[in-house]
């Protein structure tokens, strides 16, 4: 039986950083797809459909409470707000 590949959006994190969490989504059977700034994302999920969204907090472009509430909006989405460890972050 085949896996199902399930596909999640990882929105404003750097582009080192989104190779790292694409690598590690990709070994549990996860597709991944980048958006630099809330508002690109926001743009992506109003045509495409996501299992997960990852966003990076703060966002360069918008509060998170803000993209949160347009999420919202737009799908409905089971969200949880999740702090990466420092492995993932840009300055390691």
């Amino acid at each position: 039986m085949d896996a199902v590949q399930r596909s999640t959006l990882v929105v404003g994190v750097e582009p080192k950083v989104f190779d790292r969490i694409s690598k590690m989504l990709k070994i549990n059977d996860f597709l991944s797809d980048f958006s630099e700034t809330g508002g690109v994302a926001l743009e992506s999920i109003s045509f495409l459909p996501f299992d997960a969204i990852v966003a990076a907090c703060p966002l360069p472009d918008m509060p998170v409470s803000q993209f949160l509430d347009a999420v919202r909006g737009i799908e409905d989405f089971w969200l949880s707000v999740v702090r990466l460890p420092p492995q993932y972050s840009d300055s390691h």
